[in-house]
């Protein structure tokens, strides 16, 4: 939250003031994304780069607001995937995909597109660095190996082809 400060008054009471213009980055996704107007993707990005919201705030009242905000997140921003991946933003959509992998870490199909999208921006060893790791993370949570290698994951789950 920018332009937000909370100050304890001279009675000894906290007090929020607000200056102009304030910006909340939760707000600002939920009233231009969730409730769904129509926005570019690219917009709504850089705020949820950020990581998922109050990640460290373990309250009741708050657990309703960050369970509504998860849910948003993965029934909208999936939607979103093709539009990037028709306009060929691999940028964007290695953003997108890691946007998405907070929230869903081992799902395979934002992984291999990450992958892809990684691929075609020329970082090949970073797309297989990374693989490398999901490859251990997915052993660790399910007990199973992942018996493929990069492209065969990519071509398997990927939800455009490298071609």
């Amino acid at each position: 939250v920018e332009g937000v400060f909370m100050e304890k008054s001279e009675s000894g009471k906290w007090v929020v003031r607000v200056e102009e213009p304030a910006f909340c980055d939760y707000v600002f996704v939920l009233n231009q994304y969730i409730k769904g107007k129509t926005v570019d993707v690219t917009a709504i990005l850089p705020v949820l780069s950020n990581g998922m919201f109050f990640p460290l705030i373990q309250t009741t009242w708050i657990d309703k607001f960050k369970s509504d905000f998860e849910s948003a997140i993965l029934a909208a921003l999936p939607k979103e995937l093709d539009a990037l991946i028709n306009k060929q933003d691999f940028a964007n959509l290695v953003k997108a995909t890691s946007v998405l992998l907070l929230y869903d870490p081992l799902n395979n199909d934002y992984m291999s597109t990450k992958l892809a999208a990684l691929v075609k921006l020329g970082k090949q060893s970073t797309a297989k660095q990374l693989f490398e790791q999901y490859k251990v993370d997915y052993q660790n949570s399910y007990g199973n190996q992942l018996n493929m290698d990069i492209k065969q994951f990519i071509e398997r789950h990927a939800l455009f082809k490298l071609i």
